[in-house]
């Protein structure tokens, strides 16, 4: 499997799934976030995969979502946003985040986060 923001490696059972947006320390955006999930499905697939590791290329494992990338996103959608509405879809934004992150407990293979 090829990845554009991510890297991903099997190997004695182990899963590595390594972050690969050192540029922008590894933030997690729509495009990291949905490979992530899919290299995770592929993970929980293999049989042969007893763990993963989750680690991040560069000097940071992730500062978590990016931010930037999101208030882009819905800058793009509705430019006219108070700067309450902004912090109001911003809030939104990092619950739906968290609730899928929150999601890598529930993994057949555990994830352990590497660094």
């Amino acid at each position: 499997m090829t990845y554009a923001t991510l890297i991903y490696q099997t190997a004695e059972g182990l899963a590595e799934i390594r972050l690969n947006r050192p540029e922008r320390l590894n933030a997690l955006g729509r495009q990291s976030y949905d490979e992530l999930q899919d290299a995770l499905g592929a993970a929980e697939a293999d049989a042969a995969v007893r763990a993963v590791l989750l680690t991040g290329e560069g000097r940071a494992f992730s500062v978590g979502a990016d931010l930037k990338e999101q208030l882009n996103a819905e800058r793009s959608f509705e430019a006219a946003l108070t700067a309450e509405q902004e912090a109001m879809a911003l809030c939104a934004a990092t619950e739906d985040w968290q609730e899928g992150l929150a999601a890598f407990a529930a993994r057949r293979p555990p994830v352990f986060r590497g660094r």
